[in-house]
């Protein structure tokens, strides 16, 4: 997840690096080919006023790398869809980055982006491109995953608009995933704007709504080859990825060799204690974009790279194990 904090959002405000969003809202959506998705279009609003959308890769809780991540601000967005959410707060999906000074991360160029939470806190947790699959960001480290793990089905803890599900797809056509999504309205929004569709039409992506932390015991007991975790509320890591419960519930859903790869933001100390206790120090880590990325194996974690597809391979680079001394002193 890209997040921008709401001092951030102040501070290039008051300097006037901010140009407002244009309040005009597009839909194109076909009903006669695709009725389904038709009968939701009522439920999609439009943003009735401009709005101030700022964009950053930055590290939670760190002012200086906040700053220092939004250097570079969007001239335009247009607006696509906007609703309230139980969960989030708001969902909304914006489109069409004017980019002529060249300051934008290529993810964000010419896409549309899921943005999860109250405007002044906007968490980026999707983006779509119909023409490329690829976002040269951390969701393309993610889907790394399959090509480290043995047969069988990938678990998504945080579908989102299904961007690392999109990659999967792509570059292993053939790799059954259940994704498992939190906010209905989220999917509401990715099927009508975000290509999720598209994927679940292949048969190679199910969709539940549900909390996947909070499943009934034994419910998909060694049930993944590997699970890819981007649990996100808003712009924050949910409080559940602390605890030594939350990892040792993943670990009983992975299948024999199976593989956890997860994003967790700025690695804080009690995430990683909670995953050293639980994987016992099986676990490398590696860093893309502001996002500390971490692998971890029910056996000897010995990843063979090379079967990761080449579109991907930049991703195998950097990976390292992870010195608990950093941490535990």
């Amino acid at each position: 997840m890209f997040r921008v904090s709401a001092h951030v959002s102040r501070s290039l405000h008051r300097h006037g690096m901010f140009q407002r969003a244009p309040s005009r809202f597009r839909r194109q959506l076909n009903k006669s080919s695709c009725p389904s998705l038709a009968r939701r279009r009522k439920r999609a609003t439009p943003f009735k006023e401009n709005h101030l959308v700022c964009l950053g890769v930055g590290s939670r809780g760190r002012r200086d790398a906040d700053v220092t991540a939004v250097q570079w601000v969007e001239p335009g967005l247009v607006g696509l869809y906007r609703e309230k959410s139980e969960f989030n707060g708001e969902v909304k999906v914006v489109e069409n980055i004017s980019d002529p000074d060249g300051k934008l991360p290529e993810c964000f160029r010419d896409a549309r982006i899921l943005l999860l939470g109250p405007q002044k806190s906007v968490g980026t947790h999707s983006v779509y491109k119909e023409s490329n699959v690829f976002t040269g960001s951390y969701w393309d480290a993610l889907a790394v995953l399959p090509g480290l793990c043995p047969e069988g089905p990938i678990g998504i803890y945080g579908l989102g608009s299904g961007t690392v599900a999109r990659i999967v797809n792509k570059v292993y056509p053939e790799q059954k995933m259940l994704g498992f999504e939190i906010d209905p309205q989220v999917l509401d929004a990715s099927r009508l704007f975000m290509g999720l569709q598209e994927i679940e039409d292949s048969g190679m992506l199910e969709c539940r709504v549900c909390d996947c932390l909070r499943m009934s015991e034994g419910s998909y007991e060694n049930a993944f080859a590997g699970i890819v975790v981007d649990l996100y509320l808003e712009d924050t890591l949910i409080d559940e990825i602390d605890l030594i419960e939350t990892w040792e519930q993943m670990k009983k859903q992975l299948a024999p060799g199976g593989k956890i790869l997860a994003n967790i933001g700025l690695m804080k100390t009690s995430v990683i204690s909670s995953i050293f206790e639980v994987f016992k120090g099986e676990v490398l880590w590696n860093r893309v974009d502001a996002n500390g990325l971490t692998l971890m194996s029910v056996d000897p974690l010995d990843p063979n790279w090379e079967n990761v597809p080449k579109e991907l391979h930049e991703y195998t680079k950097g990976w390292r194990a992870f010195d608990p001394s950093l941490i535990f002193g």
